[in-house]
């Protein structure tokens, strides 16, 4: 199953994320992949770099537009997009609700010991 995101209401179309590791688990200096990991945190729609990790990042997350998973059956491909969709929403619905959010103020708070 192939998804390509599509940027809306303001938010970036790179909203999957991926980690990039080695082939063989343990072998460091092995040939890499970038295996996807989820769709991004409100925080990490920010934080993470869009399609390559930085050189000393670790462990090594970056965003990208497409995720293109193969499926055992068609209900796990069935499921495996609802998930997807749900998560989109989630986080759709946090970057509203990010928007509606002020502008933070400082306050000090001075016990007079009263």
């Amino acid at each position: 199953m192939k998804v390509t995101a599509v940027g809306q209401n303001g938010i970036d179309s790179n909203v999957f994320r991926y980690l990039r590791r080695p082939k063989n688990p343990g072998d460091t200096a092995s040939e890499r992949e970038d295996v996807f990991d989820g769709v991004v945190t409100l925080e990490e729609l920010v934080a993470l770099p869009i399609g390559s990790p930085g050189d000393n990042d670790e462990p090594q997350y970056m965003r990208l537009d497409v995720v293109d998973n193969i499926y055992a059956s068609q209900d796990l491909a069935l499921a495996g997009w609802e998930n997807l969709q749900y998560d989109c929403k989630m986080l759709t619905q946090a970057y509203r609700v990010s928007q509606t959010l002020g502008t933070p103020e400082t306050v000090t708070v001075i016990n007079d010991g009263t």
